[in-house]
This record gives structure tokens, C-alpha cells and sequence, in this order.
């Protein structure tokens, strides 16, 4: 399955989260389904949000300072959308959790980043990184 197909099976209509997948290098997407449980739905390379909220679990984040292990413990939760808003110059959006219990943006100084009303990742394709950017004027 190609990732045309893949982005076709996220229904933009229901709000979905995001996390990079360490073993895949891939972007994993998760939908509610009709039990109202969180599930996988596609593995993407790139994918654009709108209404976002960054989160974190301060129970996993606490699990990997204790256990020295990464976790799924920090999403970004949204609705998939095509075309991030252009003429916004967007700042790049981080995440450690040995520095921070937070995602934070930097490049502005900002230390916490709760919402934006639009976020892209993608994988950097010379670094095969995760990369999240946001336009710096939607980011609170």
C-alpha cells in the first residue's frame, strides 16, 4: 500500500493523533473507531493538521526518566487537512523529555506549545528525522 492509499484511509472528519513511530521511521496515525477506542489507521511519511493540540503524558514521560526507554507518551491530536495556510512562516516545534515535559518552539522562545491552528510533519529526507513545524503566528 503506497501512502496515497494510506492518506485515504484517515477520515478527515474525525479527529485523529499522531506520533513519530521510532520503529517504522514513519509518522502513525491513530482514529477512534465505533467502540471509541483509539486505533491505527495509517503510517505516513508527511501529514498536515488543523485545530491542533500537543500533549503529552506526564505518566509516560515519568515511565522514560525512570526506565531510560522511549515510549508513546506525546501526540499531536487534529484533523487532517491538505494545504497548510501559505505566506506563514513556520517555526520549528520540538520535544525532549529529558529537557522539558512540554513541547516547545525555541526558535521564539516559547517554552510551552499547547495549540496551533496548523502543524505539518514530515520526515526530513537528509536526516530521515521527524520534523514538526507551525506557522508562528497560530502557535499558543
Amino acid at each position: 500500500m503506497d501512502m496515497g492509499d494510506m492518506m485515504e484511509m484517515i477520515d478527515d472528519k474525525k479527529p485523529c493523533r499522531v506520533y513519530f513511530n521510532l520503529h517504522k521511521r514513519l509518522f502513525s496515525v491513530t482514529q477512534k473507531n465505533e467502540r471509541n477506542n483509539w486505533v491505527l489507521v495509517a503510517h505516513v511519511r508527511e501529514i498536515e493538521l488543523k485545530k491542533v493540540k500537543f500533549k503529552v503524558s506526564e505518566a509516560g514521560r515519568q515511565r522514560v526518566l525512570r526506565e531510560k526507554r522511549k515510549n508513546v507518551h506525546a501526540f499531536l491530536e487534529g484533523f487532517c487537512f491538505n494545504g497548510l495556510a501559505n505566506g506563514f512562516r513556520p517555526r520549528r516545534i520540538t520535544y525532549n523529555p529529558y529537557k522539558s515535559d512540554s513541547f516547545m518552539c525555541p526558535f521564539m522562545g516559547i517554552e510551552r506549545v499547547e495549540s496551533s491552528k496548523h502543524a505539518r510533519l514530515y520526515i526530513d529526507r537528509e536526516t530521515n528525522k521527524p520534523v514538526i513545524t507551525a506557522p508562528a503566528m497560530h502557535i499558543n
